[in-house]
């Protein structure tokens, strides 16, 4: 939506996103990923499924729908603040997210994490290493990397980053086993228990777990633990309370 994509303050229109999905396509890619926002001032389910049915039209092969977040000290933030920007109540974005979830999964793109849909075999094996807890290298200003539950980040400046300066973080036990629960139910994939207990943390003791297990708001499976996708609308709320 040409006027959206104005109002946020983004430099392109609609026309030069479809055509760069076109121009892609056409130099051999065959893994192409679209974004589409969700949230915005004036926007409708109806509106939402059609931008989706575009998109799958183009060819991509991965979508990631993101919720609109307005971060402080931002124009956007001014303005819903002075109320000139009116954003939709979270009923009605949930709402768009629900039907956008049945129009991907009618077209064939399975929600593997909670703001991404692929077709078979071209989910993003990027972020899923991040889901998944493996390391990673970051290269370049500011990049992080993270290995054997030891975060690093490069210098932000050329003669920091040159000079091979770096400032590093180890997860505490605690930070490890939140980000094994909450990085893992954001997927479909889920968490694998063994990993809870070799940090010395047995879930299947805490009250929550026993209770959103038998309600059947997570499901328990060959080891692992994921969220019935039907709930993931309120993943933040079941995931904290599943801390030790």
């Amino acid at each position: 939506n040409d006027n959206q994509l104005a109002f946020l303050g983004r430099r392109h229109k609609s026309v030069d996103a479809l055509e760069s999905i076109a121009l892609a396509k056409e130099v051999g890619f065959e893994n192409i990923s679209a974004d589409l926002l969700l949230g915005l001032p004036k926007s409708s389910a109806s509106e939402i499924c059609e931008f989706c049915g575009r998109l799958i039209e183009s060819g991509v092969t991965h979508i990631s729908a993101y919720m609109l977040q307005v971060e402080e000290g931002t124009p956007l933030a001014k303005m819903v603040g002075q109320g000139k920007a009116i954003l939709p109540s979270d009923d009605m974005t949930a709402d768009i997210y629900e039907k956008v979830t049945n129009k991907l999964d009618e077209n064939n793109f399975e929600r593997y994490e909670i703001s991404n849909f692929a077709k078979k075999g071209f989910e993003c094996k990027h972020n899923l290493a991040y889901w998944q807890g493996k390391d990673y290298l970051g290269f370049g200003l500011g990049a992080v990397g993270c290995e054997n539950g030891v975060r690093k980040m490069n210098g932000k400046t050329f003669d920091d980053y040159y000079d091979g300066k770096s400032y590093q973080e180890k997860l505490t036990l605690q930070e490890q086993i939140e980000e094994i629960i909450m990085l893992g139910l954001r997927t479909k994939y889920g968490f694998e228990i063994e990993k809870l207990k070799a940090l010395g943390y047995n879930i299947s003791k805490n009250d929550n777990y026993k209770k959103f297990l038998s309600q059947g708001i997570i499901k328990e499976k060959d080891g692992f633990v994921a969220i019935n996708k039907n709930y993931f609308g309120v993943s933040n709320e079941i995931i904290v309370k599943l801390f030790p």
